[in-house]
């Protein structure tokens, strides 16, 4: 039996994981000093999806963009390693202002002390992005069969009101949206969408009482959403308390697997490959969503950005 072919549309960075110690404050100013013991290198954000979807057992091509520095093959390495279509990544020189994002944290005993991000500006990524991407999401939908699109969006240069209106426009299969509220204007039209408990309140426009109250105290708000937007399914995790599935006429509360927490980076790009995998093979949105919650209570009982692996959930 052939494997189901999903596309990925989204932004990609390098994470990496500077790990040491904080033993004492500088005299020179109130201060940790870190020292330093190693550091590992992940691949993230829409590239970590990609490498959990294929690590379930679906094909997957990718759209998304690196540059030729270091850190972009690095991840394009990763991703060939892995079983990755990255034919339709769009590639650029790396200069001064154009390079592959990055993002670095230091982790002193498990414990997060800072992040440095290494960014370009968001405007000149989408002008040396977008020249090239309505060719290349053109080419991936003519040369494939693909049985969903899916976005992970970290409001990065790759999604914006073009992008989003092309692949709305020429996709003939259910689209499936990890967004990010800095392009909620542009969302519509979806099969799915799963945002946080944090981005839900900042898409929505909610003032929300994080300590008091609930998501079903929303209902009527995230309805009236997914009404105006088209959107067909809502799924909305928050943590340790698990995800909701949110609907018309649906609203089920999904309790996550109880576990210890160890480090929560690619938790919810976790919970979208296993929600994406798990429908693809036929299962309901309900059974979806639970092994979704299973799977992202694997990913937080390890260190770093860690796509899934099959052995922690079981898979035969």
């Amino acid at each position: 039996m052939d494997k189901k072919k999903v596309l990925l549309v989204g932004d990609t960075c390098l994470d990496i994981f500077v790990e040491g110690k904080v033993a004492r404050i500088s005299p020179e100013a109130p201060v940790p000093i870190f020292s330093y013991s190693h550091e590992v290198s992940y691949v993230g954000c829409a590239s970590n999806v990609a490498i959990s979807l294929s690590r379930l057992g679906l094909d997957v091509d990718i759209i998304s963009f690196l540059t030729d520095d270091i850190n972009g093959k690095t991840i394009e390495k990763k991703l060939l390693n892995e079983g990755i279509n990255i034919e339709y990544i769009i590639k650029s020189k790396t200069t001064p202002s154009i390079f592959t994002i990055e993002k670095k944290r230091i982790v002193s005993d498990s414990h997060h002390i800072c992040r440095i991000d290494k960014e370009p500006h968001i405007k000149t990524l989408m002008g040396v992005i977008h020249p090239s991407f309505g060719k290349t999401f053109k080419k991936a939908i003519a040369n494939n069969n693909y049985s969903y699109i899916v976005i992970s969006d970290y409001a990065k240069g790759i999604i914006n009101k073009e992008s989003y209106s092309l692949i709305k426009k020429l996709s003939n299969v259910p689209i499936i949206i990890d967004p990010k509220p800095k392009n909620k204007t542009i969302y519509e039209n979806a099969f799915l969408m799963k945002p946080n408990k944090k981005e839900l309140i900042e898409l929505i426009n909610l003032e929300y009482d994080f300590e008091n109250n609930n998501i079903g105290s929303l209902l009527s708000e995230i309805r009236e959403y997914i009404s105006t937007k088209k959107i067909k399914n809502f799924v909305v995790t928050d943590g340790i308390n698990g995800s909701y599935l949110i609907t018309k006429e649906k609203y089920i509360h999904f309790p996550s697997k109880k576990v210890e927490v160890f480090d929560v980076s690619g938790a919810g790009d976790s919970f979208l490959s296993a929600l994406v995998f798990y429908f693809a093979e036929g299962n309901c949105i309900e059974d979806s969503i639970e092994f979704a919650n299973t799977a992202a209570s694997t990913t937080i009982i390890h260190s770093g950005t860690t796509p899934l692996i099959k052995e922690d959930l079981k898979i035969i």
